[in-house]
């Protein structure tokens, strides 16, 4: 009877090695009072995320914490069930394939988490460590796996006498180093990095990145490095992509990411890296807003409410310098962030007139787009009741809710240059709706291929 690894597909360097599409993964909060008191609310932490990896590059997820990196991954590694979606290694489906025929296949996929130290089983010497996965897929003889744990301690730059000492008697970095002996143990085709250098100093950081991309160069190892440290990304990735709230927002190779940026988001990302000169007057300013709830999040584009370039709805026809009063005032609904002039002992000072008054001073002072006056005077009567949570509803449904932006997920490929055509690259931003290439969901990241160098090089 043949195993499941008989079935997998010999895959070429350059060609794909894993599918991903339309990935889908929900929680259900179906615990608590408040659970009992409303029923069960699905949490979406991945939603329809599509792409693909190359065997022998490095693909590196990236975004806030929260936003669904490492549940994409162990979804991919069937660690959790998806939803709903496709994930396809060398040509196997996955999601249609069960644990037990799973468990030949995973000695093709390996993981390195993020903590050195409560990864490595404090009760188990080196050697035992490294050759663990080694005895559960019965891959060699005991002397041979003793042998081969050797080796790998080679590879990894650490010492074959440290084979029977245990984790809690090395430094953080080479606790990593020993993580990715044990990876490299079963010659895995696929190797997903769970922030692997986020723990260690930075000079070790390096150190172990460098490791890495020489054991990519001679093994072949493809990398699914999951980080929220650009620098680290920038360094060591051939294709980025930008998560926001479960969902892929930009997706390009490492040079057109970083130097043709597209999505706000990224651009605040990119904006938010410390720039190291102590002289430096930087006056940037930070992301605003929070990141919503998974549990209700926003329509269309997941950004759009932190978003400073929200579309103006169809027909407006406002200039840029009038929607850019509109989108401050609707921030400044939402935030509270405008104060009214108070008069001691007067009656009139939160009258609707008075309200008004402040928000022409503060977001209007060229004159009221005749567009928004009627939504303008609602909202700062409402304002002028103390109703702000009425006031942010109705800015919501009369300006917000009427742009693209709240009405259509966007999904575009543009060319970051053109005479690379396949240098495409995926942008979730209506900015880029004209002229682009609308994507599908069937086929989103179908076009995300094409492959940078590395930095530093």
């Amino acid at each position: 009877m043949s195993s499941t690894i008989d079935h997998l597909e010999d895959v070429a360097l350059g060609d794909t090695l894993l599918e991903a599409r339309g990935v889908t993964k929900y929680f259900t909060s179906d615990s608590g009072m408040l659970a009992g008191l409303f029923g069960a609310q699905d949490v979406e932490a991945v939603d329809d995320v599509s792409f693909e990896l190359l065997k022998g590059e490095t693909f590196a997820l990236v975004g806030e914490s929260g936003c669904g990196k490492s549940t994409l991954a162990r979804t991919i590694l069937q660690l959790i069930e998806p939803t709903s979606g496709s994930i396809r290694f060398k040509g196997l489906e996955l999601t249609e394939t069960s644990n037990r025929q799973l468990r030949p296949v995973r000695r093709d996929m390996q993981i390195i988490l993020q903590d050195p130290q409560a990864s490595l089983n404090p009760r188990m010497k080196v050697g035992q460590i490294i050759e663990e996965p080694m005895k559960a897929h019965s891959l060699y003889g005991r002397a041979d796996r003793r042998e081969r744990a050797k080796e790998l301690l080679d590879l990894v730059e650490l010492d074959r006498s440290y084979y029977n000492r245990y984790p809690h008697e090395f430094s953080g970095g080479q606790r990593q180093r020993i993580n990715l002996a044990r990876a490299m143990s079963t010659d895995p085709d696929l190797i997903v990095c769970d922030e692997p250098v986020s723990a260690l100093d930075v000079s070790v950081q390096a150190q172990i990145l460098n490791t890495m991309r020489e054991l990519q160069a001679e093994f072949g190892f493809t990398y699914l490095i999951i980080s929220h440290d650009l620098s680290v990304v920038r360094y060591i990735a051939d294709r980025v992509a930008v998560m926001y709230l479960g969902h892929i927002v930009e997706l390009a190779s490492k040079e057109a990411l970083f130097e043709h940026t597209k999505h706000p988001y990224t651009s605040a990302l990119l904006e938010a890296i410390p720039i190291p000169d102590p002289r430096s007057r930087d006056t940037r300013q930070p992301l605003e807003g929070d990141v919503p709830s998974p549990i209700d999040p926003p329509s269309g584009c997941r950004f759009r409410t932190r978003c400073p370039e929200l579309i103006q709805p169809a027909g407006w026809a406002l200039t840029e310098q009038e929607w850019d009063a509109v989108r401050s005032f609707v921030r400044g609904v939402k935030r509270r962030s405008f104060t009214l002039d108070e008069t001691p002992g007067s009656d009139t000072s939160h009258t609707p007139s008075a309200v008004e008054t402040a928000v022409d001073d503060a977001y209007f002072p060229e004159g009221r787009p005749s567009r928004v006056d009627d939504i303008v005077r609602e909202a700062c009567a409402l304002i002028a009741d103390d109703e702000w949570d009425e006031a942010k509803a109705v800015i919501e449904s009369r300006i917000v809710e009427e742009s693209i932006c709240a009405q259509e997920r966007p999904r575009y490929t543009v060319s970051t240059r053109e005479d690379v055509p396949e240098a495409n690259h995926f942008v979730g931003c209506h900015l880029y709706r004209d002229g682009a290439k609308d994507v599908s969901p069937a086929r989103d990241g179908g076009t995300h291929r094409g492959r940078g160098g590395n930095a530093l090089e």
